[in-house]
């Protein structure tokens, strides 16, 4: 499980901002649930655009790098997830 600290580090290399809010907000749910079980919440493709776009939007940054930066988050968390959107993205493309 990535450690905030490498979030921050892949969407500021991606992004050219940490959005360290985006972040901090997904992972909210972490205080209640420890470990792996706080990815029940905010942790899927659409709560994580709402949630990015909502936490970027209080500091006065873009809803869209917000947005981004929640997508990277939940990629990050389940490296899975990145080969089923290519593969979904494929299949769009190849109709």
């Amino acid at each position: 499980m990535p450690q905030r600290y490498q979030h921050r580090k892949l969407t500021k290399l991606l992004l050219g901002d940490d959005y360290d809010e985006v972040h901090a907000a997904i992972d909210r749910p972490v205080k209640k649930y420890p470990g792996r079980a706080h990815r029940r919440y905010n942790h899927d493709p659409l709560s994580a655009v709402l949630v990015g776009c909502k936490a970027a939007k209080k500091k006065g940054k873009s809803c869209t790098g917000g947005a981004s930066a929640g997508l990277i988050h939940i990629i990050q968390d389940y490296p899975i997830l990145f080969f089923v959107i290519i593969a979904f993205i494929f299949l769009l493309l190849a109709r």
